[in-house]
């Protein structure tokens, strides 16, 4: 038996037309080609597997590294984060590197911005930005590419996108700096600025030695103050956390990191305990990997096909 990645419905899912990334397997189907930049090309593509489409982002092998190659693989073992685009793989091909990202949709940040939105929620918007970072450094690595072009603004607030340099000796710098020059313009409404924040921003730059985290503090008290609420929890729909944990699971398991990939099905089964699709995809691989028998991974599969042909 073999696992089943999370499932899309569609009324017109693709076929089999289109080329395909050189990769061996043949799973990934390229669609439409999204933009040209450098090096780079974006493509919509097709994951025949998982039955979903992804973002395939293709390098010619001159902008190759083994500095990239190790930045993309702890890339793609980064646990997930509600603010990050995860990387979903990343595949050497015969002229350079195609990189696998969900595909999601929704209005670029810089776009955002020049609306009419209130204090609270661009001070809202910076904290994510603040949290997405702060897990980055967290696991040693940096975005190194930081503006409002890469982040993609979605109901549960921003996501970061993109990770598109090499990282560089001191990079979580280079990423506080871009985060110092964004922030005037994310956090600017119709009526300008408060004059305690415009003095907070004037500051900033002087600071070398000012910390992300306390940054981020900065901006959730000013939220609480002008709200009389601390910043609220990410809600994000479980069903969407279940299906991107099982996602990132299987992508794990294809580069034999089987205890991370064990632990995100953990996590999508821990907010949906009943779903046949992470009990399955976790009762084969921990049988697969000798954790439990083969009596034990079919009785827990058969368990939840009953408790689902019932309800």
């Amino acid at each position: 038996m073999a696992e089943s990645g999370p499932q899309k419905n569609l009324e017109n899912p693709p076929g089999d037309s289109g080329q395909v990334a050189q990769d061996t397997s043949k799973r990934f189907v390229l669609l439409n080609q999204l933009e040209s930049k450098g090096a780079a090309e974006s493509w919509l593509g097709w994951h025949q597997q998982w039955n979903m489409y992804v973002l395939i982002v293709k390098r010619n092998e001159d902008s190759f590294s083994a500095s990239l190659g190790l930045r993309l693989q702890r890339w793609m073992e980064l646990p997930l984060h509600p603010n990050l685009l995860p990387c979903l793989a990343a595949l050497v091909t015969s002229d350079g590197t195609a990189i696998i990202l969900p595909h999601e949709s929704g209005q670029s940040l810089d776009h955002w911005m020049v609306e009419d939105h209130e204090l609270p929620e661009r001070l809202e918007f910076a904290c994510r930005i603040c949290d997405a970072l702060l897990h980055l450094h967290k696991h040693g690595l940096t975005h190194g590419s930081l503006d409002a072009r890469h982040c993609l603004v979605q109901e549960t607030g921003p996501i970061l996108i993109g990770l598109e340099n090499e990282p560089l000796e001191n990079d979580a710098q280079s990423d506080l700096a871009a985060l110092v020059e964004m922030l005037p313009a994310l956090l600017r409404t119709a009526d300008g600025l408060p004059p305690a924040l415009v003095d907070w921003l004037e500051a900033l730059p002087g600071k070398a030695a000012e910390e992300l985290g306390t940054i981020r503090d900065s901006l959730a008290n000013t939220f609480q103050k002008h709200t009389g609420e601390p910043l609220p929890e990410i809600q994000r729909p479980e069903r969407l956390v279940a299906l991107t944990e099982n996602v990132h699971a299987l992508a794990l398991q294809e580069r034999k990191k089987i205890g991370p990939a064990l632990s995100a099905l953990g996590n999508a089964q821990q907010v949906m305990p009943d779903d046949p699709e992470t009990i399955y995809n976790r009762s084969m691989m921990a049988w697969r990997y000798g954790q439990i028998t083969d009596l034990e991974a079919l009785e827990r599969i058969n368990h939840i096909r009953m408790k689902d042909s019932s309800d």
